[in-house]
């Protein structure tokens, strides 16, 4: 993971304040109920889904957001499909279908 990713973990219903991109983001409901923070769902597209992984360029634009939990053959499979740049020239889905294949 190291070598082609920098992993952070965000918890996305806690207190931190979080800059991104010059912008400033809280958590104004932290301590309610599914107080959650402001940051994700910009990270998540809106579309809020727990456990969510997000994959962001070298320019913290968005790749591709991995909803829910994942079988360890398919998180890797998503991994190899961002470490290896196909995004950039493939879908996923055929990414998928072509490494089931071989």
């Amino acid at each position: 993971m190291n070598d082609n990713f920098y992993c952070v973990k965000f918890n996305a219903e806690g207190n931190d304040t979080i800059v991104f991109m010059g912008r400033k983001f809280v958590n104004k409901s932290y301590g309610k109920p599914h107080g959650t923070h402001q940051f994700t769902p910009v990270l998540l597209n809106g579309r809020i889904s727990y456990p969510s992984y997000v994959f962001l360029n070298e320019q913290s634009k968005g790749i591709t957001v991995v909803k829910g939990y994942q079988p360890k053959a398919k998180w890797m499979t998503y991994l190899r499909y961002v470490a290896k740049n196909k995004y950039k020239t493939m879908t996923y889905q055929d990414y998928y279908k072509a490494e089931e294949a071989d």
